[in-house]
């Protein structure tokens, strides 16, 4: 983890383990990091390295941080609201039970869960949640149907919040009273569209979607780019004005992206990642040698567009420079971006750096470009050469991932 140090510093404790998903600290309040290890178990840990199991027996494979509460997803396609500042209201919703195969045995049971069974269509096979992100307030889920749903996130008492679009629904506008908490929604009008001039509604199946802190972006099949939420620094690729900084339902934003393909239509979108206020997507040309390209839009201060600028707002796609490089494995922490290439497996990174989260070694406040990170240092490794260190490159095996929340960033071993 990298915290106003300059390299990456190893944590002793959970050397030679393995992880599904790791969630550093999600708030400078609240410096306790989170992690979801072999079995899917939710340990914690801090920066001392202590380590705490916080909820074991849940079969746990991702999770997210919204309104203080954490958001896990456990293989059976369950959400588990988790309200990880208050230990006591975990225990109230842990309960055990023996185990039908091995009667001797007893797992715990967690009871706080997203409710879908209502709002599923089970007559339609739709059973469970596939993906989920989540913004500040806001969490948006697709289930195995390629559904889009959403809540707010948080506790049980009234929030005083606005909302900002976030939701995709004109009935949780800005001028409307904000929705209850962890109850969950249709987006529909993001699942399904009616062509001009036809009374037919059709349904509309979406692939992905990502939470900037208040703003959602998504992708269907067919690679059209969706849009909703808060657009002040251009981040749902639509002008910058007062009619348009709150946008409550989805937008096709696909025709941003048109000036950088003139005369093709064979390109298509095929992933969408998001920060706090800037959106990252990739475009697909298919060929003999299928060409991606990659794009930034929205708040860029901290150098977060990628493109050696610090503006503050961009509501036109722009490129990343990414030296032609296929990017994979992206990690979006509040205001800086973490990336690998596929080829070479390189860690690359640009934006916020006043922490040292991006590792590259040096005293850089903020990058606006992509760079690579130098090797990790080794036990016994001279230390005096900077020209050797600085000059390498970091190169990840094939489980290995990076993360970050913004502030540090974690290098580990995925199951």
């Amino acid at each position: 983890i990298t915290k106003d140090s300059l390299f990456p510093v190893r944590v002793p404790n959970l050397d030679g383990r393995k992880f599904r998903d790791i969630l550093l600290a999600p708030s400078d309040d609240f410096n306790t990091n989170f992690a979801i290890d072999e079995k899917g178990d939710l340990i914690s840990w801090d920066d001392l390295g202590q380590t705490k199991t916080i909820l074991p027996d849940q079969d746990l494979t991702s999770m997210k941080y919204s309104s203080h509460f954490l958001y896990a997803l456990n293989k059976k396609g369950e959400i588990l609201v988790i309200p990880i500042r208050t230990p006591d209201l975990i225990a109230s919703q842990v309960s055990s039970r023996r185990s039908k195969l091995l009667p001797w045995k007893t797992k715990l049971r967690y009871d706080w869960k997203l409710q879908t069974n209502q709002i599923f269509n089970g007559k339609e096979g739709e059973k469970r949640v596939i993906q989920f992100d989540a913004g500040s307030h806001h969490l948006v889920l697709l289930s195995n149907l390629g559904k889009a749903y959403c809540c707010a996130t948080g506790n049980d008492q009234k929030q005083a919040q606005v909302s900002k679009g976030q939701f995709g629904m004109p009935t949780f506008s800005q001028f409307d009273e904000f929705p209850p908490n962890n109850q969950l929604f249709e987006i529909e009008l993001l699942n399904k569209f009616k062509h001009e001039g036809e009374d037919v509604v059709r349904k509309r199946e979406i692939k992905k979607i990502a939470c900037g802190s208040y703003h959602t972006l998504a992708i269907d099949k067919t690679g059209e780019i969706y849009a909703f939420g808060w657009n002040r620094f251009g981040q749902l690729a639509l002008p910058i004005s007062y009619n348009l900084e709150y946008v409550s339902f989805p937008r096709s934003v696909t025709y941003a992206f048109k000036p950088h393909f003139p005369g093709m239509t064979n390109w298509k979108c095929v992933d969408i990642h998001c920060d706090d206020e800037t959106s990252f997507v990739t475009i697909r040309k298919p060929g003999s040698t299928s060409d991606h390209h990659y794009f930034a839009f929205g708040n860029g201060l901290f150098g977060e567009l990628g493109n050696n600028t610090f503006k503050n707002s961009q509501c036109d796609p722009i490129k990343i420079k990414s030296d032609d490089k296929k990017l994979t494995n992206w990690s979006c922490g509040s205001h800086c971006v973490f990336t690998e290439t596929e080829q070479e497996n390189e860690v690359i990174a640009w934006g916020n750096n006043d922490h040292g989260q991006l590792g590259i070694g040096k005293k850089t406040m903020k990058c606006a470009k992509p760079m690579n990170i130098p090797e990790v240092l080794k036990p016994g490794q001279d230390t005096t050469d900077l020209d050797s260190i600085y000059n390498s490159k970091l190169h990840l095996k094939k489980e290995q991932r990076v993360v970050t929340n913004g502030n540090k960033s974690c290098l580990y071993w995925r199951v």
